[in-house]
């Protein structure tokens, strides 16, 4: 299990279990029916899959707070509730749902770098970056302390 917490009323938790994942999470940009708030997480059930439904109602995952669901099985999918005209952290989490595709063409505008859908799509698939790609986009990083924390992520930097 992971949260996030933002302090300014953002939060997010993730299961990992069984080989799928579960995200739920709020964004202080959601105007739900009592107000900034969201939507009770069980607006959601039909589109969870039963396996991961329990996650809905786990109290520590603020039940009445909710603006999206993401979830791996097989591949990402997810609900989110719209947001006019928001520009937030639930859109980086939709364009990370949606592929490396979407997320390339995002990071490639923002951090006004190259990158090749290609590149990073082993990461979609549980794989590895190269080396000389993460050296590409940032030319400082300690790539021991990056493979560290990739590999508790279940992730890794491939050896060249």
């Amino acid at each position: 299990m992971a949260s996030l917490r933002t302090g300014s009323g953002d939060h997010w938790h993730a299961v990992f279990e069984r080989g799928q994942a579960f995200v739920k999470g709020f964004t202080r940009d959601v105007i739900g029916p009592s107000g900034p708030k969201g939507w009770p997480a069980s607006l959601f059930a039909d589109a969870v899959p039963t396996p991961l439904q329990e996650h809905l109602n786990e109290p520590a995952f603020y039940v009445e707070e909710t603006g999206f669901c993401l979830w791996w099985d097989e591949g990402w999918r997810g609900v989110a509730l719209e947001i006019a005209g928001a520009n937030t952290d639930l859109d980086r989490l939709r364009d990370v749902a949606a592929g490396a595709g979407r997320y390339a063409e995002w990071a490639c505008e923002y951090y006004e770098v190259k990158l090749d859908a290609a590149e990073i799509a082993p990461l979609w698939r549980g794989g590895s970056l190269s080396r000389a790609l993460v050296l590409r986009l940032v030319a400082e990083a300690d790539l021991d302390s990056l493979d560290s924390e990739l590999r508790s992520l279940g992730l890794s930097i491939a050896s060249e």
